[in-house]
């Protein structure tokens, strides 16, 4: 017997829905359309239509997106630095400085997050063809996927440790997940078509 409640499931993930959200809280798609319970397997089957073989980022694409990435926030933060400390410092405005310091790991972390959460890709992404994903939907992931996935970019040595330990962690996975907090958030980096 048929409930007069209609129960609401994604139509991309199907997981089932709590509330009157406008988006999915598993996988971010916007939601438009109820579904009843007994359609929820089948939509599974309808809407997770992935290429077979998905093409994951190289380690070398994924360095080279970083460098450009690192070089628009450098030229940032050092213009913010010079106009604070002004023209006879300029020698510490690119790295020496506490106020480069103090700039660098803020500014860092937003634009790796806002840039990511927007759509994916940072300036060094997008000029690499590489886009960030959730790792079982291959679709945005959720912001907060995105901040762990991105908080130890900017902190050096945080950042080398993370490669370590995620370099010792995965087990020959081929999707590539060369950061332990990549993996944590369960992202992985792929190339986009040509």
């Amino acid at each position: 017997m048929l409930s007069k409640e209609i129960t609401k499931f994604c139509p991309n993930c199907g997981n089932e829905l709590r509330g009157m959200g406008v988006y999915c809280v598993y996988c971010g798609m916007e939601l438009q359309t109820r579904r009843l319970p007994e359609q929820k397997a089948s939509m599974r089957m309808e809407t997770k239509k992935f290429p077979q073989e998905q093409e994951y980022a190289k380690t070398f694409d994924r360095l080279v997106a970083l460098i450009i990435d690192n070089i628009i926030i450098s030229i940032f933060v050092g213009i913010i630095t010079l106009a604070i400390t002004g023209p006879f410092w300029w020698p510490f405005a690119f790295g020496d400085s506490i106020i480069w310091n103090s700039l660098y790991f803020p500014f860092a972390i937003l634009y790796f997050f806002l840039t990511e959460t927007y759509n994916g890709q940072t300036v060094g992404k997008r000029a690499m063809k590489l886009k960030t994903v959730d790792e079982a939907t291959l679709q945005s992931p959720l912001p907060k996927q995105h901040f762990i996935n991105n908080l130890t970019k900017a902190m050096g040595p945080l950042f080398l440790i993370d490669i370590f330990v995620g370099y010792i962690s995965n087990d020959g996975n081929p999707k590539n997940q060369i950061r332990y907090t990549q993996q944590l958030s369960k992202t992985v980096v792929i190339k986009l078509p040509e």
